[in-house]
């Protein structure tokens, strides 16, 4: 890595980023994250927080306006990263993909919204309704806070129990669920918050 240039783009988060302190302090890298990292960054480093999505043009100022002469990335599955990649090959820099790490054998992982929402067990809907929506401190700060999202967290667990994936509901939990529903209703419906 040391090899590839002066000015490297590190982008790999500000989690993984302690990991290119020791074999990049020599140099002078543009380091981009979302929030201000833990750890002390060299002095020398020059540090950018800010939240994608990125477009071309805003990567190439970037890129061009601090001398960047190579590009680090992380592999991140998602579109964010093209823009970047995609200046840095018209721009003619090496990049650097760093592999994802290997998930932990006893996580479970799944590929896609359906299989996500199989995965997701009773006691799962069970613990948020009763924690989020029943229990009274918890609903109490949301009714005031945020009526909307406490009303969408009794939507989607209703959604859950109808569509069957959430499989053996509780009655009381529902009944329970329905009684926050309804008052939470009449409030809005009153115009105001509760």
């Amino acid at each position: 890595m040391t090899s590839l240039g002066e000015r490297p783009f590190p982008t790999v988060g500000r989690q993984d980023l302690g990991t290119f302190t020791g074999p990049l302090s020599r140099h002078t890298p543009l380091v981009r994250v979302v929030d201000v990292p833990d750890i002390a960054l060299p002095a020398r480093w020059t540090l950018v927080t800010s939240r994608g999505p990125y477009h071309p043009d805003d990567e190439r100022s970037l890129m061009t306006g601090h001398g960047v002469d190579a590009l680090v990335t992380k592999d991140s599955g998602g579109s964010y990263t093209w823009p970047k990649i995609q200046v840095a090959g018209e721009l003619g820099l090496p990049v650097v993909v760093v592999r994802r790490r290997a998930s932990p054998v006893d996580v479970p992982t799944v590929s896609d919204p359906a299989d996500a929402a199989a995965w997701v067990h009773d006691w799962m809907y069970e613990r948020l309704a009763r924690e989020y929506v029943l229990d009274e401190k918890n609903q109490d700060f949301m009714r005031q806070a945020n009526p909307w999202a406490l009303r969408g967290i009794v939507e989607r667990l209703h959604e859950a129990a109808e569509r069957g994936l959430w499989a053996s509901p509780d009655p009381d939990v529902l009944a329970a669920m329905q009684s926050v529903y309804l008052s939470l209703e009449g409030d809005l419906e009153d115009g105001g918050t509760p």
